[in-house]
């Protein structure tokens, strides 16, 4: 295994257990954002240096830390990255652009479209 895909999953299995902690509250929001922030410049580098080796799962799983953003610009790279797993054949990659899109639009301060996202927990400052 490349070691871009090690990097890749530790990325999501670390932004996954973030989450699980947020919810348990040992993490707090504030340490998230910058956590998230983080594997996104970590994330953003892989795809510098390795993309053009990169599967359908290897899409789909750099696409998270970007989907854990409030800023447009890294919604519309979770966008390319899933659109790219998909068009490779990850089916799951249809669920994941539902939810870019209604987190985009929450963003916008518009309604989902999907209802996947918890807009409470999402700050917009």
């Amino acid at each position: 295994m490349d070691n871009f895909k090690k990097i890749i999953k530790g990325v999501l299995k670390d932004d996954q257990l973030d989450r699980k902690n947020l919810r348990a509250g040992i993490l707090s929001f504030k340490e998230l954002i910058k956590k998230d922030q983080r594997r996104r410049n970590k994330t953003s580098e892989i795809i510098k240096k390795s993309e053009k080796k990169f599967s359908r799962h290897d899409y789909f799983n750099a696409a998270i830390p970007f989907l854990h953003s409030n800023k447009i610009g890294d919604l519309n790279m979770a966008e390319r990255l899933a659109k790219k797993s998909l068009v490779l054949g990850n089916k799951k990659a249809k669920r994941l652009l539902e939810t870019i899109e209604d987190r985009k639009l929450i963003t916008k301060r518009k309604k989902q479209k999907y209802g996947t996202q918890i807009p409470s927990l999402i700050d917009f400052d």
